[in-house]
């Protein structure tokens, strides 16, 4: 038995059967659709039981297919643009197009605003996405097309672990994260306090194995790429005294507080200049 020869939505298909509907005359499928709705087939369940379609558009004498694109694609120029470069979105076909068809637009899956063949606009981070259309009134869409745009560094930020006031000699871990396209390159940490500001290290995080309360302060970090830099908002890092410390430097101020009593007593127990020279003038006069 002679299998169907299966159909595109191409543009040759125009002329034996054209949409019934006004404004996209490129949808054999059309009347295939209808001959479905009749049965209460939908598109998906058609997909699952394509023999049973084939059966049922042959006997209708209709072409039978197992594609279901709408010969839609979406074109994207430049399809890879740096934030702020402008870009146009265009819905192209080799079908014909009559009168002035609304189109859909999707990205990532979700409707978008605007209606127009084409769609042209400046890039920005949030538009790094997949692209695709169809034409109202119809559910197929074109295949998903990407836009890449390349971005500095956004949303850079640092945390803690462990969050909260730091103990003294314990591990301590800051981390940088930060939102670029292409990835961040260089990660640069700085520590600033009443004195000034100085780098502290490189790298994705800055590790202290034993935190010490001359650690202490505010630190950030610089995120870079190709396109730029950001620096992330600035943590302060404080320090509980830990119980060792806290004996070591009592001990510390005692022995400081009883060495400058001694002093102090010491100095006050000396004669001065002037006692020290009438005591030798008295002893003299008595020895003579």
């Amino acid at each position: 038995m002679r299998r169907p020869r299966p159909f595109s939505l191409a543009a040759e298909a125009i002329q034996t059967d054209p949409l019934e509907k006004p404004g996209f005359s490129c949808l054999p499928i059309h009347k295939a659709l209808k001959l479905l709705t009749s049965f209460g087939t939908s598109i998906e369940k058609q997909k699952q039981e394509p023999h049973r379609f084939e059966a049922l558009a042959s006997a209708s004498n209709l072409p039978t297919t197992r594609s279901y694109s709408t010969d839609l694609q979406v074109m994207v120029y430049p399809d890879t643009v740096t934030e702020g470069q402008s870009v146009r979105l265009t819905c192209s076909t080799t079908c014909t197009l009559t009168g002035s068809p609304a189109f859909i637009w999707y990205r990532d899956g979700s409707p978008l605003s605007f209606t127009g063949r084409s769609h042209q606009f400046r890039a920005s981070s949030e538009d790094r996405s997949h692209y695709s259309c169809a034409v109202k009134g119809y559910e197929l869409q074109s295949p998903a097309v990407a836009l890449n745009v390349r971005y500095a560094p956004k949303n850079t930020s640092v945390s803690v672990s462990p969050s909260g006031e730091i103990v003294e000699g314990s591990s301590v871990t800051l981390t940088c994260s930060s939102d670029a396209n292409p990835p961040v390159q260089n990660y640069t940490w700085f520590k600033k306090n009443d004195t000034g500001v100085w780098q502290a290290g490189s790298g994705w995080s800055l590790n202290f194995s034993n935190f010490r309360f001359w650690n202490r302060g505010q630190y950030y970090c610089e995120a870079r790429n190709k396109h730029g830099g950001q620096n992330s908002t600035a943590v302060s890092i404080n320090t509980e005294v830990g119980d060792r410390t806290v004996l070591v430097w009592t001990v510390v101020g005692i022995t400081v507080a009883v060495a400058l009593v001694a002093a102090v007593a010491y100095v006050r127990a000396e004669p001065s200049g002037s006692d020290k020279r009438s005591q030798r003038h008295k002893l003299c006069a008595s020895e003579s």
